[in-house]
């Protein structure tokens, strides 16, 4: 499960890229473990909706502290949807950390079951 110290990783990570510093924050949750993840920022909007400024990740299992720093900037930076994350929009951002699990084999695409997967 995503907890709050994965997102607080994501902005030291954030912050560190817009501040062209050096990143050195140790992760304070369990580097150990592989996962497919999405990285997702919003931003509050001036009437007060939540709208979306990058969203990017992956379906394969990624070293936890590797992955979210990987997509922290990537999505922040790089999904070509948006403008880049820009310094003066951290205030009013939040990030959200998905972790994908239970991942089910299928025969293609169409391979589901609406009400069951």
């Amino acid at each position: 499960m995503a907890t709050k110290q994965h997102c607080a990783y994501c902005f030291s990570v954030l912050l560190a890229q817009l501040q062209h510093t050096t990143f050195d924050v140790a992760p304070t949750f369990d580097t150990s473990t592989e996962y497919p993840l999405f990285v997702t920022w919003n931003k509050q909007g001036s009437d007060g909706q939540e709208q979306l400024r990058g969203c990017i990740g992956n379906f394969s299992p990624m070293n936890l502290a590797t992955g979210l720093r990987e997509y922290a900037i990537t999505s922040a930076f790089h999904d070509t949807r948006f403008s880049p994350i820009r310094a003066r929009e951290v205030p009013q951002l939040s990030c959200s950390v998905s972790l994908l699990t239970d991942f089910e084999d299928a025969n293609g695409y169409l391979d589901w079951k609406v009400g069951t997967h």
